[in-house]
């Protein structure tokens, strides 16, 4: 149901190409990774679904799903664009707008997905109890989430490069980026990009994207949840396309031919652990 916009200056939502490349491929991975561990029709909790759209795939793959969050304006939206589908009497999915601390699931849900929520919340000790509270016995916990700590320089180095490139080929959204006329100036502009990205905000931006935002990082998150479960595995996610693919402009042919290159050529170099990834993803079964 996405249509190109122009509402977001470079975010992959300008674009349903760019949206494909990035949540579509973190939708993929979390319908696989259930339908690999879990029965059909299995329940799971999908924890801070913010809008919905990794509720609305999952019960389109056929789960029963609940998804929480705290945000009555999320919570609306996606309650009304499940409403605007064909054929949604036939899924099963349920929406609560919900305070965590109201929350009493007892041994519900067969898995859990916490897809960028675990790092807003600041004692990860105390939810991950209420989460394993939540859950029946061997069942499945799939999160994805920051390691902004594990993001370096040279990685911030590649999207400076790539920005500047396309700049001078007026194919990036702001052309007031100036080319570094010294080593002073570029160091400036390089602590610029890393710490966007390690702040997951602009320099103008005063804060983040709730009032705990990036209160946990990988390991606080690692160290707290091993407590009520055992980590299986832990896998890369995704390096800076999220923030990138968005502020590319020009033909929209040539677009989607250069964003699906730069989304495999990371895609490869994460794989190939020349780049670092920015967020992991990780999945436990229940003690």
């Amino acid at each position: 149901n996405l249509n190109i916009c122009n509402f977001f200056y470079k975010s992959f939502w300008r674009h349903p190409d760019f949206a494909k490349l990035y949540v579509g491929e973190m939708s993929k991975y979390y319908i696989n990774f259930f339908k690999k561990n879990l029965k059909k029709k299995a329940k799971i909790l999908d924890l801070g679904c913010g809008p919905g759209y990794f509720s609305l795939e999952l019960a389109r793959a056929g789960f029963n799903v609940v998804g929480v969050d705290i945000s009555k304006g999320a919570i609306s939206s996606a309650k009304q664009t499940m409403l605007n589908l064909k054929n949604n009497k036939s899924l099963k999915l349920k929406y609560i707008c919900s305070d965590l601390k109201k929350l009493n699931f007892k041994e519900e849900f067969d898995g859990v997905l916490c897809s960028g929520f675990l790092h807003h919340i600041k004692n990860v000790s105390k939810l991950s109890i209420q989460i394993k509270k939540s859950m029946k016995k061997k069942s499945h916990l799939l999160i994805y989430e920051p390691q902004h700590k594990e993001w370096k320089k040279f990685d911030a180095f590649l999207v400076m490069f790539l920005r500047l490139i396309l700049k001078e080929l007026n194919m990036w959204h702001d052309k007031k980026i100036k080319n570094p006329k010294n080593i002073k100036n570029f160091k400036n502009q390089l602590k610029q990009v890393h710490s966007e990205f390690y702040f997951e905000r602009d320099i103008k931006e005063k804060s983040g994207q709730s009032p705990n935002d990036l209160s946990s990082d990988k390991n606080d998150i690692l160290k707290a949840l091993k407590k009520d479960f055992k980590l299986a595995e832990i896998k890369p996610g995704f390096s800076f396309i999220y923030r990138f693919l968005g502020g590319l402009r020009g033909n929209q042919t040539k677009l989607k031919k250069l964003a699906k290159l730069i989304a495999s050529l990371e895609k490869f170099s994460l794989e190939a652990g020349i780049l670092n990834a920015n967020y992991f993803y990780a999945n436990f079964k229940r003690r």
